[in-house]
Formats: structure tokens, C-alpha cells, sequence
């Protein structure tokens, strides 16, 4: 396997990846062998047919899924590794050459977490002198005159379309389709994705300024808390359901952005009335 590396703007890196053919070769064979042992062909005992009759049942198609299935994951794998890489997101993988008997060429965009400069950001929900408790929102929009952080475009175009998958589902519960959505709010489709990746950004940039802000004060949140946010739910079901381990890191992550917001809207000075 050889990787070239090429930095984009905002944190965002291209690694191009080529695989050798005699890999890709080897990668055709233990594929069809893997494949062959769920075909049956009339005349024989199940995975004990020729090859290249199981070949042709197969299919190119399927042989060729079973191959950038394994070769994909396995370089780009390797490929962070060699560039000490930590990506936030899945990558956007581009083959540009894939043929048996010949290497495999393909690209991966991936982006590590966006440098956050949080400046004076005490200072600035201090100064926001309010008569009674600011929304959040009004806290997070004082910050963010005083912090820089530049979203990459790749973030903002998966979030957006995350926010599209979104729409999909809701309309077809509906009963109705996006067209007909579109048509009631008197939009286009490049009216509401302009507003899409405006919100994203917004999104995301709360979302890596609380954590970074938890970081900053040494937020923790217990297992104990975590806990208690799964006996909350409705259902044993529901229950069970946020009780694996992916479910409890994203609770903890939404407890500990909650708590980050309490802190600074402890920091709000109120001021009382007539002064």
C-alpha cells in the first residue's frame, strides 16, 4: 500500500490510497472463497462446486462488494495510522480505479476535530446584564463575538443532509411527499438547503464550543447521572435500548453540554430591578 496526503482548509485532509494488484488479486479469491460457501449448485454439495461456476452464480457485482468491503476499511485503517489521523466523521470515500488484475486507487476525505480559539468567553456572558435568565441561545451568541472556529465544509454538507434524511422520514409519515412540503412552505429545494447548512453550521459550531468550554472547566458527568437519565425513560424497552455503550457516550456527551450551559448561565449577572 503506498498513501499520499494532502492538507485542506479548516482540518480537512485527501489521502489517496493505492493497493497493490496482487493484493486486490487475493482479495478476488477469498472473497469468492467466502462467497461460495453460501452457493448452492445443483449437481454439487453446497461449497464444494468449482469456482468458477460459483463465480458465475455470484456475479461480478457481489464479488466485487465483497472485495472493496474488506480492502476499503482495512487500508484506510492503516492509512490514519501511517498519518497519525483521528477523524471526527466517517470518511468520503471516491474509487477512481478498481479492476481485478489491477491496482486499487481510491481517495478518502476525511476531517479531524476544528480548532476552537475560545477567547474571553467569561468575560463576555458576564457582560450580558440581563433582567431575568438569558436563553441559551443569547449566551451561546455572546461567545461566539469573542471565540473562532472554522466548520469544514465536509461537516456542514453531512449535517445538511442529515437534516434532508430527516425531512424525507417526517413528510412520508405524513403522508405526504417533500414536493408537497416545499410547495405549502412556498420554497425550493436550493431555498431549503441554503437553510439547512446555515443551521448546521450554527449546530455545530454549539456543539464543539460546549465541549470544548466542558473541557476548559473540567466538566465530568458520573455514571450514577448517566444512569438516572436511562431510569427516566418511559418504557423498559426504551430502557434497554439506551443501556449499550454507544447510547450511554451520547447521553453522557448531552449531559455534559448540559452542564456546560448551566455554568455559564451562572455566570449571567442579573440585575435587579431599578438598578
Amino acid at each position: 500500500m503506498t498513501t499520499t496526503i494532502e492538507k485542506l482548509p479548516k482540518k480537512t485532509y485527501k489521502i489517496t490510497i493505492t493497493v497493490e494488484k496482487d493484493a486486490v488479486s487475493d482479495a478476488f479469491e477469498n472473497s469468492l472463497v467466502q462467497l461460495a460457501k453460501n452457493v448452492n449448485l445443483e449437481g454439487f454439495r453446497q461449497g464444494k462446486a468449482p469456482l468458477n461456476l460459483i463465480k458465475e452464480k455470484i456475479g461480478k457485482k457481489k464479488l466485487e462488494e465483497g472485495v472493496i468491503n474488506h480492502l476499503v476499511p482495512l487500508h484506510y485503517s492503516s492509512a490514519l495510522k501511517e498519518h497519525k489521523l483521528n477523524p471526527i466523521t466517517n470518511p468520503k470515500v471516491e474509487i477512481s480505479q478498481f479492476e481485478e488484475g489491477k491496482d486499487l486507487i481510491f481517495t478518502t476525505t476525511i476531517v479531524e476535530k476544528p480548532d476552537v480559539i475560545l477567547g474571553e468567553y467569561k468575560k463576555a456572558v458576564k457582560d450580558l446584564k440581563s433582567a431575568e435568565k438569558p436563553k441559551a441561545s443569547d449566551i451561546l451568541n455572546k461567545i461566539f463575538e469573542t471565540v473562532k472556529i472554522e466548520i469544514p465544509e465536509f461537516l456542514i454538507e453531512e449535517e445538511t443532509v442529515n437534516m434532508f434524511s430527516n425531512l424525507i422520514n417526517q413528510t412520508a409519515r405524513l403522508g405526504i411527499t417533500v414536493e408537497d412540503y416545499l410547495k405549502s412552505q412556498n420554497k425550493t429545494v436550493e431555498t431549503l438547503r441554503g437553510e439547512y447548512s446555515k443551521i448546521a453550521e450554527e449546530n455545530l459550531k454549539a456543539d464543539l464550543l460546549l465541549n470544548e468550554i466542558a473541557n476548559e472547566e473540567k466538566v465530568e458527568v458520573t455514571d450514577s447521572e448517566i444512569e438516572k437519565a436511562i431510569n427516566a425513560a418511559p418504557d423498559e424497552e426504551t430502557k434497554k435500548a439506551l443501556s449499550n455503550e454507544s447510547q450511554k457516550w451520547y447521553i453522557k456527551s448531552v449531559l455534559r453540554k448540559d452542564k456546560a450551559i448551566k455554568y455559564l448561565m451562572n455566570l449571567v449577572v442579573v440585575k435587579e430591578e431599578g438598578k
